[in-house]
């Protein structure tokens, strides 16, 4: 009779549970350019210790245009990078900031988080300084139509009020934010 002999070959695993989540990683701001900025913030939120740093990877905004972040010590205008350690269960505040400096155009600029030396995220925040002097210039082509309005708290409202940001759902399913002058 001939013998089996079996061998059991244990493989070590490792499993990784998540350490963080950041509420949207796109964000978009937008006002008039003699707004002193124009800004929006989303949340890092650790679920565990983690030891964070940042960089500005990307940008493209007009020539006259300044950014600073807050995260969550607010900056000045030219550093574009920090680091720090958060504990679990913190929210933590993410805010970039366009200053147009009276200047009207559109930018963008992105951050890359990195989480216990391993994780990378990136947020990318995209600005635009616009006088709009007419909602139907916003839509573009033609055959797009307004659907519904919210202002900034995502309520829906019924008609737009001077000196408010809206985000109007177009017929296109698409959304716009407008500055009512």
């Amino acid at each position: 009779m001939k013998k089996i002999t079996t061998f059991l070959v244990l493989v070590p695993f490792f499993i990784f549970g998540q350490t963080h989540s950041i509420d949207n990683k796109n964000l978009e701001a937008s006002g008039l350019p003699s707004n002193f900025d124009i800004t929006k913030n989303t949340f890092y939120n650790a679920f565990d210790t983690c030891a964070i740093s940042w960089v500005v990877i990307n940008d493209s905004i007009p020539l006259q245009w300044d950014v600073s972040f807050c995260f969550p010590t607010c900056f000045p205008i030219g550093v574009i990078s920090g680091q720090n350690i958060f504990m679990p269960s913190d929210k933590v505040f993410i805010n970039g900031h366009f200053y147009p400096n009276s200047f009207a155009g559109e930018g963008f600029m992105q951050m890359e988080i990195t989480t216990n030396l391993i994780q990378k995220d990136t947020i990318t925040w995209y600005g635009i300084a616009s006088e709009i002097s007419s909602i139907e210039s916003l839509f573009f082509p033609e055959n797009m139509q307004m659907m519904q309005i919210f202002d900034m708290n995502g309520r829906l409202v019924n008609q737009f009020q001077k000196g408010k940001i809206f985000i109007v759902r177009t017929n296109k399913n698409t959304y716009k934010t407008i500055y009512i002058l």
